[in-house]
């Protein structure tokens, strides 16, 4: 064909022609590498977020679990019995019976777990007993991972509740949480097992997205009601939970409607490809400028900042420039992340504040001492420790009841928190009723000080206390170590030395500042 029959109008209308037919395949190719990235994204999100609802789940049952195990060894029968096991001849029926009751009678708070067993063990973790009730064949003795933690503990560590979630007989995930019975005078221990299932089902309340719940061998232990239709318009998104021991425990599978997002993306495919059509009257540079400017650059950008996103970079901000749809789904993806770094904040906030005093928790306290050890060591500083115990504290709670005894700690707390005054100085709750406080660059003497100014603050308030055996108000007994780190002196050694001086100072007839030597 000789060029000069080519028209000007039928070359225009064939470059035109050809710009649309590439503009509408290009735009089919786009729209499916952005439902791909975006479909992959939106798993990925929401994998997270499942993750922290099921931690946060966990958290409130370990909390419950403990609420309620706390509670029931408090029971003077169960004491009693648990102490006669050691005598010959004792009757292990009424003891059987006492684990029995919460099954039978219920119990306070049993109503917000699947309690399936109770189980007793001696001081060395040795089985003793377990109620007839609830599930069978369990070994005679704790989960692995627990004995193998709780046998390492020594001191007050052992008065601390332990536990985790496992699987009994490969398909039969359960949640176990050792506590102390006898408090201070340590007589055994109780173990509280229950079924997580009845708990999990509120990972859809926080999603607000259907549930459902399998167990590794794949059989559904909770489908929710609200389960959506498996059609094109939703999609699955599972997280898998491990136990303690490593192994599968169950399968959280969501059901995403993804109805809306898919009108989005057509919809966006829809504006891309009329606009192509529509600029006939630009030359094949500008409709490639535009192209590549307002739908390429921007998903990619996009499809990058969401990858960094669901890989764990949360701080990265998904820029919301570019077309209306683009914006709209930037805009809500920034706000999940939001919600989520929220989430995660608070739940960092938790675990480093005691929730009674409202002060530091043993967790931060290990976090801070181990912090404070590293200065001490690099600066060559004295490194000072306070233990503090409230002197007779169960006569205490007997007498006055636990909610006075919350008050009571809670009292103490405030009283050693306004006795500090450095920033560098920290109170934390130790566990129960004992404290700690972490002096750096403070040599013995000014811990001395700061021990006798809480004695003299406390017995100015004069907290009445009549079942104690050496003041009729609420006193303390203290501990003191001070020294210098090194690379050789382990930072245990200096909890063990104020462990040393509180339990002096205990022995030695409480109310007294004792100091390591």
């Amino acid at each position: 064909m000789k060029v000069e029959k080519i028209s000007i109008y039928g070359l225009t209308a064939g470059i035109l022609l050809s710009i649309g037919f590439f503009a509408i395949l290009l735009s089919f190719f786009a729209g499916a590498y952005f439902r791909s990235a975006v479909l992959d994204s939106q798993k990925k999100t929401l994998s997270r977020v499942i993750e922290v609802a099921n931690q946060s789940v966990f958290a409130n049952m370990r909390k419950q679990v403990i609420s309620i195990g706390n509670s029931f060894q408090q029971r003077s029968v169960l004491r009693e019995e648990v102490k006669g096991l050691k005598n010959k001849g004792t009757d292990r029926l009424r003891l059987i019976r006492e684990l029995d009751d919460p099954f039978i009678k219920g119990f306070v708070g049993t109503a917000d777990i699947d309690l399936v067993k109770l189980r007793v063990y001696g001081t060395e973790y040795q089985f003793l007993e377990e109620s007839s009730f609830g599930l069978e064949k369990l070994p005679g003795k704790l989960p692995d991972f627990i004995l193998s933690h709780a046998i390492q503990r020594t001191g007050a560590d052992r008065l601390k509740a332990i536990g985790g979630l496992w699987v009994f007989e490969e398909h039969t995930p359960i949640y176990s949480i050792l506590l102390p019975i006898g408090g201070l005078h340590l007589i055994g221990y109780l173990e509280v097992i229950t079924k997580p299932v009845f708990n999990l089902t509120a990972i859809e309340t926080i999603t607000q997205k259907p549930l459902s719940i399998y167990r590794n061998d794949g059989q559904v232990l909770y489908q929710s009601k609200a389960n959506y239709t498996r059609d094109q318009n939703s999609i699955p998104v599972e997280y898998t939970v491990f136990g303690k021991d490593q192994k599968k425990a169950y399968r959280l599978v969501i059901q995403e409607d993804v109805s809306r997002l898919y009108q989005d993306i057509n919809r966006t495919q829809l504006v891309t490809t009329v606009g192509f059509l529509c600029l006939t009257v630009l030359s094949l540079l500008m409709a490639f400028f535009l192209f590549r400017q307002f739908l390429f650059i921007p998903l990619k950008r996009i499809s990058s900042e969401m990858e960094r996103v669901t890989q764990g970079d949360l701080d990265t901000k998904v820029d919301s420039r570019g077309l209306k749809d683009f914006h709209a789904l930037a805009t809500s993806f920034n706000t999940m992340t939001q919600i989520v770094q929220g989430n995660i904040r608070e739940l960092k906030h938790l675990s480093l504040v005691d929730s009674v005093t409202g002060i530091a928790n043993r967790c931060h306290f290990d976090k801070a001492l181990d912090r404070e050890w590293l200065r001490s060591r690099r600066e060559m500083n004295d490194l000072s420790l306070i233990l503090l115990d409230i002197d007779f504290f169960k006569q205490f709670n007997d007498t006055y009841g636990h909610s006075m005894g919350d008050d009571c700690i809670r009292l103490i707390a405030h009283t050693i928190e306004k006795s500090i005054h450095r920033p560098t100085d920290l109170a934390c709750r130790y566990g129960g009723e004992e404290f700690a406080i972490i002096l750096p660059d403070t040599p013995l003497e000014g811990a001395v000080k700061l021990a006798e100014k809480i004695q003299a603050q406390l017995k100015k308030m004069a907290m009445p206390h009549k079942a104690s055996a050496v003041s009729k108000q609420v006193t303390v007994s203290i501990g003191i170590a001070c020294k210098s780190a090194n690379e050789i002196t382990p930072r245990n050694m200096l909890i063990e030395f104020a462990d040393k001086a509180l339990y002096k100072a205990k022995e030695s007839g409480h109310n007294r500042i004792e100091k390591s030597e």
